[in-house]
């Protein structure tokens, strides 16, 4: 409710009431405990292996061989790695809901971009065969935000490799997208 007034003082003119729907604001409360929950899982699991491999090493370090210890700290490396990742995520969230979120447009070579990640997962103990790469070329240049790309792929071979079976494989084909007349609908 608001009062209207001519003067701070004065007599009321007009008494305002504004009723609003509360579905709107029921949807987003239940979005964001479900982002929120959903941020938590996904938290939990790089945070636990992060302090039971550190743990571990903390503990046990003359036990291990050279190689072992390696292999556990490169898994703490890659692990660390996807809590950063979740959290810059959580911003670009952030960033979208208030309007904030800048792109830079730079020329991406999307094939180089694939074989980095792919080298990244075989790097952290991925067998290379696990991967299939294919590239049509020639590629148009791509102009893009280069980290989110690297954000988007990086999410994509990860949910492959965690959840999927068999090979990944990656194609990196050009598209022809052709102009269509303003008003006109794109199937």
């Amino acid at each position: 409710a608001r009062y209207v007034r001519a003067r701070p003082t004065g007599p009321l003119r007009r008494l305002v009431v504004t009723l609003r729907g509360t579905e709107a604001r029921r949807r987003t409360e239940r979005s964001n405990a479900e982002l929120i929950a959903t941020v938590a899982h996904e938290l939990r699991s790089p945070l636990t292996s992060v302090k039971g491999f550190t743990a571990t090493l903390l503990a046990k370090w003359e036990r291990f061989t050279d190689d072992q210890k390696r292999l556990m700290l490169e898994t703490v490396d890659a692990d660390a790695n996807r809590v950063t990742r979740l959290i810059a995520e959580l911003l670009d969230i952030s960033r979208i809901d208030s309007g904030r979120l800048e792109v830079r447009r730079q020329c991406v070579d999307m094939a180089a971009a694939v074989r980095r990640h792919v080298q990244a997962h075989t790097t952290a103990g991925q067998r290379p065969d696990l991967f299939l790469i294919k590239v049509v070329e020639p590629l148009p240049d791509l102009w893009a935000d280069p980290d989110k790309v690297d954000q988007v792929l990086g999410n994509l071979l990860e949910n492959a490799v965690r959840h999927g079976e068999g090979t990944v494989t990656i194609e990196v084909t050009p598209t022809v997208v052709t102009a269509q007349p303003e008003g006109s609908a794109v199937d």
